[in-house]
């Protein structure tokens, strides 16, 4: 027969006294801090899922903080892109009135230095900083004035980088455009026309425009052919060969598109006859108004 001793009952009592101290100890804790999950102990599976919650919940933040970085970038650079444009305005209303002819020396004067001026502001615009003191038009040489002058015309030092934020798990958005790609390589509107000088019939062509900057974009490139099969029809041509239009019917001054441009041949041409279109040059914003 087992003998239970004094001392090993009253190890037992205090032991389970103890534990129910602290079960009620970790039931206050839970009931204080509303969670069920103190320690992974508690609850491995739940610890864990716990864990990823709280990382996701990181990157939440981080992506609003992001999200509001990127707000105000563009809000800026919206901001001065609107001020180059109102200035650009009274800088054609400018070149306008130097056309007159009954302007007195004294006036066009006034008008070089106003012209002068607004030069000087078109430059300060371009050179822009943000708040945390980064060039915004200098792709990613943000460090230095993507605009300095060197002897008559303005250099551009920056690149054609554009820094991105990343927003969501997937999601990265551009925060800033390149100076180049604002002041420096800016296409013309216009397309150049040259008529063949061997051509023996008596139309011309004029210049050309885009008329939709997203077909223009992703579809023009290069040199185009107009091909007169006869004086009612004619074939367009890439610079490659292939076959853009063909058997198209021609009629004097209406006009032609294709591939998001257009333009008009005038005149009547002879059989055999053929024009090119080709690709706007580009200009600097900046030096043009120097």
């Amino acid at each position: 027969m087992n003998r239970i001793s004094l001392q090993q009952a009253f190890s037992q009592g205090l032991r389970g006294i103890l534990n129910v101290q602290s079960q009620l100890f970790k039931t206050q804790d839970q009931v204080s801090s509303g969670n069920r999950v103190l320690s992974p102990a508690d609850d491995p599976v739940a610890a864990a899922r716990i864990l990823q919650l709280e990382q996701s919940g990181a990157e939440i933040v981080q992506y609003k903080k992001n999200i509001a970085g990127a707000q105000t970038s563009l809000d800026l650079e919206d901001t001065q892109l609107d001020s180059v444009g109102n200035l650009l305005i009274r800088v054609r209303e400018l070149t306008v009135q130097a056309g007159d002819g009954g302007l007195s020396q004294s006036d066009r004067q006034g008008i070089t230095a106003e012209l002068k001026t607004r030069l000087d502001e078109l430059v300060s615009l371009a050179n822009t900083r943000s708040t945390s003191g980064e060039y915004i038009f200098g792709g990613y040489q943000g460090q230095q004035a993507p605009f300095v002058k060197s002897g008559n015309s303005y250099v551009y030092r920056g690149d054609d980088g554009q820094r991105l934020v990343q927003v969501s798990s997937s999601t990265s958005v551009p925060i800033n455009d390149s100076g180049k790609s604002i002041f420096v390589a800016v296409d013309s509107v216009r397309l150049n026309g040259v008529a063949n000088p061997a051509n023996s019939g008596g139309a011309t062509i004029s210049s050309g425009q885009v008329i939709d900057q997203a077909t223009f974009g992703s579809s023009f490139s290069g040199t185009y052919q107009i091909n007169f099969t006869s004086a009612n029809t004619y074939d367009i041509v890439d610079s490659g060969g292939a076959t853009v239009l063909s058997g198209a019917t021609y009629t004097s001054g209406q006009p032609i598109q294709f591939n998001g441009a257009g333009f008009r041949i005038t005149g009547t041409p002879a059989t055999g006859d053929n024009f090119q279109i080709s690709s706007p040059s580009t200009q600097g914003i900046i030096d043009t108004v120097a």
